[in-house]
């Protein structure tokens, strides 16, 4: 496939996992090198020494993370199963705030993505992805929790949280049609890893991908074709297996999709996580050989990789041709 219908297909990502946003309560001003009489070397010192999530992977969706001296995330590489990686790397400005970012493929820049904050809270993005320039306003409740996503171009998320941080509901709207819903039940309490992505408020290369405060326990994908439903991915709670690790971070989940007959395994790596960090380094993908590895996921995630119309044809697509199919 050549490299622009490539950088084509990969206009905004979206994500199967919608978790709550997680922000940072205090902020620096530019000049600032004191907060709450803590200097910022202390604090950049503090940073330094928080757990740090370095691995994700689930069959086919492969994440890396990279930190800076200020223990911020520098870089982000995510690989959807053909070995050569989206890489978004970050800038931070005097405040430690997220102030842009760049999108390479193959070594060629794809976007360029700037970030505007109000306080504590990214309010806007602005993209230029090969000249095609879009918008997203980011709304958020009073609890500073963001419930809406909206999109220059047609697109608009909208998020319900539970009363404990959490979403068990995401709708995903297209010129304010429904086309995907994602539901998620969280019975088992743990500390969501991404929130070990220090730095990143929010999984910004996605259209809806916020940090809620536990990993779910099951999640449920719903397809709208002209208004009729179709279920692509439905996981069993009570099959969720989840092992927790220090500071009670899931460090590896195994869940049960009802409609494919199989299973997933969810790996996490962490770094400065204190004197039992060896023994929380997950298992990961490929290696359990009681796992029923497939696809499914690597497709549905690229289907979501798409931007407008594409994105709506590639999930019908894959509810067209048969989910059940590992290829």
């Amino acid at each position: 496939m050549k490299k622009n219908s490539i950088a084509l297909g990969k206009l905004i990502a979206l994500i199967f996992l919608f978790f709550t946003g997680c922000q940072k309560d205090t902020k620096l001003n530019e000049e600032t090198t004191f907060v709450n009489g803590n200097s910022l070397q202390a604090i950049t010192s503090q940073k330094n020494q928080e757990c740090q999530l370095t691995h994700f992977s689930v069959e086919g969706f492969d994440n890396r993370f990279h930190y800076n001296n200020n223990g911020l995330t520098d870089e982000w590489r995510i690989d959807y199963g053909d070995g050569i990686p989206d890489v978004f790397t970050m800038q931070y400005n005097a405040n430690n705030q997220l102030s842009k970012a760049w999108l390479h493929y193959d070594g060629q820049l794809l976007a360029t993505i700037n970030f505007v904050w109000n306080r504590n809270l990214i309010t806007e993005e602005h993209w230029d992805y090969l000249g095609y320039l879009f918008d997203v306003e980011n709304i958020y409740d009073r609890k500073g929790q963001m419930i809406k996503r909206e999109f220059s171009d047609g697109y608009s998320v909208a998020t319900t949280f539970s009363p404990n941080g959490n979403t068990p509901r995401v709708d995903l709207l297209y010129d304010g049609e429904l086309f995907l819903k994602l539901d998620f039940t969280y019975n088992q309490p743990n500390k969501n890893p991404f929130l070990a992505i220090r730095g990143i408020p929010y999984g910004f290369p996605f259209i809806a991908f916020t940090f809620s405060n536990w990993w779910e326990t099951s999640e449920k994908q719903t397809v709208y074709e002209n208004g009729v439903p179709s279920v692509v991915l439905d996981m069993d709670p009570a099959q969720t297996v989840m092992q927790l690790g220090f500071q009670n971070y899931s460090t590896s989940i195994t869940a049960y999709d009802r409609i494919g007959n199989s299973y997933y395994h969810y790996g996490f790596e962490f770094q400065n996580c204190g004197p039992n960090e060896t023994a929380n380094s997950a298992i990961l993908p490929g290696k359990d050989k009681g796992i029923n590895l497939n696809s499914k996921k690597a497709r549905l995630m690229k289907a979501m990789m798409s931007h407008g119309r594409q994105l709506r044809e590639g999930l019908l697509e894959i509810k067209n041709k048969g989910i059940n199919k590992s290829n």
